[in-house]
């Protein structure tokens, strides 16, 4: 058993007095108190307790549906007595108490994967910039345990999904399969499977804009022809070139698949990805790439018989824009990745981000094989469209992502939220406050609002479905909107309370601001915090853990959830 394993290890090690907050002593382990809300404890003594607490449970499976989300290295950093230190593996053992404490039955982690260093948007390189998928991020091992190994990271994972399933609760990984991080291994042996451009004016790099196209245009196949006569097209078309390898195998394997040494031997890099919407207004995302997943040019981009391999809104869109020539030998290794996870580490379950725009028959065949691995394994997709839900059923998923958070920020603050009569109706979805994407719940709810049931004209059509809004509305008075916000998403049978970490804590400050205001979310915090204008996805930072007012924020989330039913 790797909790054995792992308590041995800790035990043998050298003690270490540290100081940690007090609402990680979940087993009432003797500690000296200190100032601000942490306690002192003798560091392995603490998490061995932890650990020993686990061995003692009786694994019987958590009762519901809820979803914890956490980032690893983000969940449990904090300052131990020298400086920030980087959450591990090790010591979000500790705090699994805690999680399971609000209900919770599935924790789902963000990807675990080693990323990237260079192309890097802050101190950190992103989760998302996954340089290796078959090695963990080696900034989760805990220093605790003694130098780091592969096979002490490897024990500590076993160990963190072992002490989940002995609290009943399973766990969820993020997996990435359209983009990677610029310089990911796979590099080194198939050059082929990226797109390439000239170095030279890389901060110039933009997708073609698109007159004739609105705002965050979807593509489709319309879209598509006017994507290629937009009139930038052929110039951006122009600053691609053919991978190093194809221009001079003996200098490129002198460079040992290294990308810094390859943009000095070529003048080349691998092209940064852009979102697969016409016209973003956001910049291109400097730290992933596209994998190419065609090895042939689909009807559109055959317009540029000749032109190098290039990536357009068409071919990162593979649902709508079939593979011309599949790369078979990548989608092999893409359908072995959650099998192997499943195996090695018995995860439970995956999030697929954007699965919907992979090619179907890589999908359908990830999907057959996780499933032949582990038949109950489950499978979330990144769709945000409720109503899609039963089509993703139909292709393997259990459920989607939904667009609960969008349509609650509109009804909260007095709009129209047409979506949420789809989760009404059935749609299998996660039901969340906030997503590790947007601004935090606490920043947007944690004010006073009118009722909404003192408007004039409700601006939604719950109650057409004999549903009362007096459960988590008052109809009198001024209503705190956080806790409006929470019994909303625990309301619906069919759809999954979704707690991001550090919902329970009053966080206000963002993971990150892909699906929100930057500005309002991302400079939430006093400019005297530390962690002031840091985004977890980039940077060093840390929660929130000693905030005022936890304990009452913990006991109406336990309130909801035993309404529920998840609590018993």
């Amino acid at each position: 058993m790797a909790l054995k394993e792992l308590l041995s290890i800790l035990e043998s090690r050298p003690k270490r007095r540290m100081r940690v907050p007090s609402l990680w002593n979940t087993i009432d382990f003797e500690c000296e108190n200190c100032e601000n809300g942490e306690i002192l404890v003798e560091g392995n003594a603490f998490f061995s307790a932890a650990i020993r607490q686990c061995l003692g449970q009786s694994q019987n499976s958590a009762p519901g549906d809820a979803i914890y989300a956490l980032l690893p290295r983000h969940f449990t950093a904090w300052d131990f007595g020298g400086g920030l230190e980087s959450g591990t593996f090790l010591k979000a053992i500790a705090l699994l108490p805690h999680i399971k404490r609000l209900g919770i039955s599935t924790v789902y982690l963000l990807p675990v994967f080693t990323p990237s260093d260079i192309y890097k948007k802050g101190s950190l390189g992103s989760p998302y910039a996954i340089k290796d998928y078959f090695s963990l991020d080696p900034a989760l091992h805990d220093p605790l345990l003694g130098a780091y190994s592969k096979h002490l990271i490897e024990l500590q994972f076993a160990a963190f999904v072992e002490a989940c399933h002995s609290f009943g609760m399973k766990v969820m990984v993020d997996f990435v399969f359209r983009t990677c991080a610029r310089d990911n291994v796979l590099l080194r042996e198939h050059p082929d499977w990226f797109y390439w451009i000239s170095r030279e004016g890389l901060e110039s790099f933009a997708p073609p804009s698109v007159p004739t196209a609105s705002k965050n245009m979807s593509i489709s196949k319309a879209a598509a022809m006017e994507l290629y006569k937009a009139p930038d097209t052929p110039a951006y078309i122009a600053r691609f070139r053919e991978n190093p390898r194809a221009q001079n195998a003996e200098k490129f394997d002198k460079c040992g698949g290294d990308l810094a040494e390859i943009e000095r031997a070529f003048g080349l890099t691998t092209a940064p990805a852009f979102s697969d919407c016409l016209n973003d207004p956001q910049p291109y995302w400097s730290d992933v790439t596209y994998l190419r997943m065609d090895l042939g040019k689909n009807a559109f981009a055959k317009k540029y018989k000749d032109a190098p391999p290039f990536v357009l809104h068409d071919t990162i869109k593979l649902d709508i824009f079939p593979p011309d020539r599949p790369n078979l030998e990548l989608f092999e290794l893409m359908e072995s990745l959650m099998p192997y996870y499943a195996g090695r580490f018995d995860i439970d379950g995956a999030r697929i981000d954007m699965g919907h725009a992979l090619p179907k028959s890589l999908l359908k065949g990830m999907i057959a094989r996780v499933r032949e691995a582990k038949p109950d394994f489950t499978l979330w997709s990144e769709v945000f469209d409720i109503g899609s839900a039963k089509k993703e059923a139909a292709a393997g998923f259990d459920f989607v992502t939904g667009d609960v958070c969008f349509s609650l920020k509109r009804l909260l603050y007095g709009e129209t939220a047409p979506g949420l009569t789809k989760l009404i109706k059935g749609g299998a979805c996660v039901a969340a406050p906030e997503m590790p994407d947007t601004p935090r719940a606490a920043l947007l709810y944690d004010i006073e609002l009118p009722a909404l049931s003192s408007k004039k004209e409700p601006n939604h059509k719950i109650r057409n479905y004999k549903l009362s809004l007096t459960e988590f509305i008052p109809p009198l008075g001024p209503t705190m909107a956080w806790k409006s916000a929470i019994t909303f998403c625990t309301l619906f049978p069919n759809a999954r309370p979704f707690f991001c970490a550090g919902l329970e804590l009053g966080e206000t400050q963002p993971m990150n601001l892909g699906l929100g205001e930057s500005v309002f979310g991302r400079f939430a915090l006093p400019e005297s915090d530390q962690d002031y204008g840091k985004l977890a996805f980039f940077d060093a930072c840390r929660l929130h853990w000693t905030n005022p007012g936890i304990e009452a924020r913990i006991g109406h989330i336990r309130k909801c959830m035993e309404e529920r039913g998840a609590l018993k």
